[in-house]
């Protein structure tokens, strides 16, 4: 029987500067749990996860239990920009046919305004975004155009079965009656306001990769990997959490 390896990168942030958020870590280690015992339940399926993680205060005794009842302490490294394009991806470097590659990302989304180049069928002219950990202080957002690049410099040459899971806001649009009846204190969206920073198209990650960019009418169309992607809400909706559970648009 062929040995398989699942490859799960996960990246949750709760501990914003600002805006911060309940919910997110609970949501990776939900998934994670449901991914060891799916892979526990199959024979030759090995599970390889890493973790990238901005956790509050009481999410640090979370990860304590949950690690106390896991093999090992759970390990993780701060989900900052940095961290995430450029070490978070090189996780998946060894899959080869038959595995599984899995990014999962929960924490906030936002927008910000697109480069010249990418105006073209885009009447709001604008990126959408995942907000890192450092992103309204050090640092800056992640567009969408740039996780393309990641995911295609990741998956664009593997046999491997690729999946991407984003449970966050992709712009500023409409709520569609999010919160129940009655409770819209307890829930709040995962979306944060533009922060700010105006990018050119050559301060974007795979601006000058070779194969990534073909300009076609005067526009930049990235290349797109091969994977299945599964999001909390369409670009011009809101995802919303309570301190229960994330919560998805209503249909």
């Amino acid at each position: 029987m062929q040995e398989r390896r699942f490859y799960a990168a996960f990246a949750g942030i709760n501990a914003y500067p600002d805006s911060p958020l309940s919910g997110c870590i609970q949501d990776v280690l939900r998934m994670d749990r449901l991914f060891r015992e799916q892979c526990a339940a199959q024979e030759g399926l090995s599970y390889h996860p890493v973790y990238y993680l901005q956790p509050n205060n009481a999410d640090l005794r979370l990860l304590d239990q949950y690690g106390a009842t896991s093999a090992a302490p759970l390990r993780w490294l701060p989900a900052t920009f940095e961290n995430i394009t450029q070490q978070l991806f090189t996780h998946f470097d060894k899959a080869a046919s038959g595995d599984i590659c899995v990014f999962f990302y929960s924490g906030h989304g936002s927008q910000t305004a697109a480069p010249p180049e990418f105006h073209h069928n885009n009447p709001s002219r604008k990126l959408q975004t995942m907000v890192c950990a450092d992103s309204r202080t050090t640092a800056r957002d992640l567009t969408n155009k740039e996780l393309a690049y990641l995911l295609w410099k990741a998956f664009g040459n593997t046999e491997a079965h690729c999946l991407v899971i984003t449970d966050c806001c992709h712009s500023g649009g409409n709520t569609r009656a999010l919160a129940p009846q009655g409770a819209e204190d307890e829930y709040r969206p995962r979306f944060q306001s533009d922060g700010g920073k105006v990018l050119t198209f050559t301060d974007m990650l795979g601006h000058d990769a070779p194969g990534f960019y073909t300009q076609v009418d005067g526009e930049m169309k990235p290349a797109i990997a091969r994977y299945v992607h599964l999001a909390a809400c369409r670009a011009d909706e809101l995802a919303q959490e309570s301190w229960r559970e994330g919560f998805s648009p209503a249909a």
